[in-house]
This record gives C-alpha cells, sequence and structure tokens, in this order.
C-alpha cells in the first residue's frame, strides 16, 4: 500500500510539473502552495525511509498518514491544475473562433473574386477569339473575292519579284504557251 502510494503522488507531481499543466501550476498561486506542502511531505517521508526499514511497526503509521495527506494534497493539486489547464485551452479555443471564422469568410471572398476575374478573362478571351474569327473570314472572303477576280480575268495577270513569277492566272498561262499556271512559276523567269 506504500509504494502503491508513493507511485500514485509521484506520478501525479511529475505530471503536473510539465507541458500546459506545469503552465498552468505557474497561473495559480494556490497550486504551487500545495505543491510546496506535497514537496514537504515527501521529503519528511524520504526522512523517514531509514527509520521505517528498521522500526516498520514504530514508523509505519506515521509515514502512512504523511502519504495519505500527499495523496489528498497531490489529488487537489492535480484537479486545480487540470481544470485551470482545461480552461485555459477553452479560452485558446474562444479567442480561435473569430480567427477561424475570419479565416473562412476571407477564403470564401478569394474563392468568389477568383472566380470573377477567371469569368473576365474567359469573356475577354472569348470577345478577342470572336473577333479574331472574325477578321479570319473577312481574309478569307477578300482572299477568295481576290482569287475569282484574278482567275476569272480575261485578261492574262502575273505577279513577280525580280522577274521571278509568284503568281500566274490561267490566262496568262494559256497566252504565253503553258498548260497551267504552274508551268509559268516552274520555268522560274519571265523572258
Amino acid at each position: 500500500a506504500l509504494n502503491l502510494k508513493w507511485d500514485l503522488v509521484w506520478s501525479r507531481i511529475n505530471v503536473i510539473r510539465q507541458g500546459d499543466t506545469g503552465q498552468a501550476l505557474r497561473r495559480i498561486p494556490e497550486a504551487e502552495a500545495l505543491l510546496m506542502q506535497i514537496d514537504a511531505l515527501v521529503a519528511q517521508i524520504d526522512g523517514a525511509s531509514p527509520r521505517l526499514l528498521k522500526e516498520p511497526a514504530a514508523a509505519g503509521p506515521a509515514v502512512l498518514s504523511q502519504l495519505d495527506e500527499a495523496v489528498r494534497l497531490s489529488q487537489r493539486l492535480y484537479g486545480l491544475v487540470y481544470n485551470d489547464a482545461i480552461g485555459h485551452q477553452h479560452d485558446l479555443r474562444e479567442t480561435l473562433r473569430p480567427i477561424q471564422l475570419l479565416t473562412i469568410v476571407i477564403g470564401g471572398l478569394f474563392a468568389v473574386l477568383v472566380g470573377v476575374l477567371i469569368l473576365i478573362v474567359w469573356r475577354s478571351l472569348g470577345a478577342r477569339l470572336s473577333h479574331a474569327y472574325h477578321l479570319m473570314d473577312e481574309l478569307r472572303l477578300s482572299e477568295e473575292r481576290f482569287r475569282n477576280l484574278v482567275e476569272g480575268s480575261i485578261q492574262g495577270v502575273m505577279i513577280h519579284r525580280d522577274g521571278k513569277p509568284l503568281f500566274a492566272n490561267q490566262t496568262f498561262a494559256a497566252m504565253f504557251g503553258f498548260d497551267s499556271p504552274a508551268q509559268v512559276i516552274a520555268q522560274g523567269s519571265v523572258d
């Protein structure tokens, strides 16, 4: 029974002195006073250990009484520190709650903003692409009109650069004895 109570006192004290509970211990003056009382009882029990080994019947009741008091105080200390640590964690959660909500709101606004920007860019690109397709259609129609005009002409038409033919219509090819405009261009020179 002595060993069990001794282990209980030491395990509680060691747990209390570490981590969040150790920080709570420093925040609660009553807890520090209890810890000092427990330390004094532990010192008395340590001092009585040699006598307990020699005269267990005489020293046992006093040591057992001191251990019972240390267990009671450690239980009270553990309750104070644990409740303070839990309360402190609750306070931290309550402090963080507005920050979490603000983060959610900012994230939502950011998502909406990104969506709006994507929509604006999409519409802008769509308008530009539509305009580019329109210009390409106009260019194709213009080229088709020019080709029909040149190909349908009863006059011979040849376009050249530095005497080298780049284009000739069928009338030009027939006027100079070629079967097709491609032969005119293949000849490579205008004489």
